[in-house]
């Protein structure tokens, strides 16, 4: 079993961390967009001239328009003294299977199986694909899991696939077995498994780049029949409200949606073979939802190829919609370009976002390992100030949001140092806002050499390590970059 817990990691002790001024930077519909050409390839030479982006029918401004590479990059030798987040074994993006067997019966499981063998086995370089079954009791058994730290988990292997169908037979031995009663109730599973997609979203956003789900499944239904016995069930953050003797979980469906959206994981469902047209209707809304595609009955070679491709060349658009509404919103997304094809987001929730820098420094100072969504690299050297060091920091431009404000590309970010203690993380400095407003020239170097400062640090001698931790507050997105510098000011 694995259980997944980043976003949903609570904070026992108080930093103290403050807000860090007021916020500026427009807030971002962000829409993940893949372009394909007649033969299914991948498109990398468009610009934001060719799409064309409506919302509820209407034409919005394109703020931000990058084009995203996840090829994984030739490594890059740090310096003495230098660190990064992003190690050798970092995921640039994610392929992540998921054999649902909580959710159908899956008599031809077998056949299945053989399917994700096959699949794994057509993928090039598969490094970055990770498998995981859903078992009967509702929980996550990993199978080649996503890399947490844990010196006992899987680490990125491009060798791994030839031992896949050896590790899915022995998995299914392992989990496969009768249901328990109470998961036999469809409301039940339902809230389960739509918990299991959230949570599996929380950890893959820690990741950089885009993460694609391949989720195998017969689905659950988007309305459940209670009877006599409907009633209000809460998930998550929202309620799936009884309507007579029905349970509508269509807000959940688009808040967990939304959720995975924004934590960069886009939904690929395969149908199983129990599939109906109820619950058909839920693969089919997580996928418009996501920017994703649902494929039929034995899709599964397909999906994967097309999921591991989508995550490895795609674009990021933004718009600032015209207000927030609170309403769920149709979306377009098109090229003008002839003969390209489209996938992207196809509907949102105009829930306006809430900066949650406190929260998330919090969280990224008691996380045990660094958070690399955002790329970061230091280098430490001695400073002229007796008993302090400076360092130097570098912040990958590819991983933060920086919009076009006519001919200026402006960002907010914050930015706090901590000192790691056997007592745990205190701070060394307070929040800082760095507000970006940069011409074109500074922005192209900030491309090739990163966003660049410099702070001067006098941790005590009590001090094991620094960990910086940087929060995009248009995005929510953290990164952090553990520092293993003691507090004499000595390298």
């Amino acid at each position: 079993m694995q259980t997944f817990a980043l976003r949903a990691a609570t904070v026992v002790a108080a930093l103290g961390v403050c807000a860090c001024s007021a916020w500026t930077q427009p807030k971002l519909i962000n829409l993940n967009v893949v372009a394909l050409d007649k033969s299914g390839q991948p498109v990398s030479d468009l610009t934001a001239a060719d799409f064309q982006v409506l919302d509820d029918g209407k034409p919005q401004s394109i703020a931000l328009f990058r084009l995203n590479n996840n090829s994984r990059p030739a490594d890059i030798a740090l310096a003495p003294h230098e660190y990064s987040n992003r190690a050798k074994d970092t995921p640039q993006g994610a392929t992540i299977l998921i054999f649902d067997l909580l959710n159908g019966t899956f008599t031809d499981r077998n056949y299945i199986a053989g399917t994700i063998v096959k699949a794994l086995g057509q993928v090039e370089k598969p490094a970055n694909v990770f498998l995981y079954f859903i078992t009967n009791k509702g929980e996550f058994y990993p199978i080649h899991p996503l890399p947490n730290g844990d010196p006992k988990t899987a680490r990125l292997d491009e060798n791994w696939t030839t031992q896949s169908k050896a590790m899915i037979d022995a998995a299914i031995q392992n989990v496969y077995g009768l249901r328990p009663m109470d998961d036999r109730d469809i409301g039940v599973r339902a809230v389960t498994a739509y918990t299991l997609l959230h949570d599996l979203g929380a950890a893959a956003s820690a990741f950089p780049g885009r993460k694609a789900v391949v989720w195998i499944t017969d689905g659950v239904p988007l309305n459940v029949n209670y009877g006599g016995l409907c009633r209000d069930i809460p998930v998550l953050s929202v309620v799936a409200r009884c309507t007579g003797q029905f349970v509508d979980f269509t807000p959940v469906v688009r808040n967990v949606g939304g959720e995975l959206d924004r934590d960069g994981v886009t939904i690929y469902p395969v149908e199983a073979y129990g599939i109906t047209a109820v619950t058909r209707e839920v693969l089919q809304d997580l996928a418009n939802i996501t920017g994703g595609k649902v494929f039929a009955s034995g899709g599964t070679v397909q999906a994967v190829a097309d999921a591991v491709q989508a995550m490895r060349m795609n674009y990021s658009i933004a718009y600032e919609p015209a207000s927030w509404d609170g309403r769920f919103h149709k979306l377009r997304v098109s090229c003008k370009r002839k003969g390209v094809q489209v996938l992207a987001e196809q509907g949102y929730t105009a829930v306006a976002p809430v900066e949650d820098t406190a929260k998330l420094i919090q969280t990224a100072a008691f996380n045990a390992e660094d958070i690399a969504a955002i790329g970061l690299r230091a280098t430490v050297s001695a400073s002229p100030k007796p008993g302090a060091i400076r360092v130097h920091v570098r912040i990958d431009p590819s991983s933060i949001c920086v919009t076009d404000q006519n001919g200026r590309f402006t960002g907010q970010l914050a930015l706090i140092f901590l000192a790691l203690t056997d007592k745990g993380p205190a701070t060394l400095s307070r929040p800082n806002a760095l507000s970006l407003n940069l011409t074109q020239a500074q922005y192209e170097t900030a491309l090739r050499d990163g966003v660049t400062l410099s702070d001067d640090l006098m941790p005590p001698a009590a001090v094991n390590r620094i960990r910086l931790v940087v929060v995009d507050r248009s995005t929510n997105r953290v990164g952090s970059l553990t520092i293993p510098e003691g507090g004499s000011g000595k390298l």
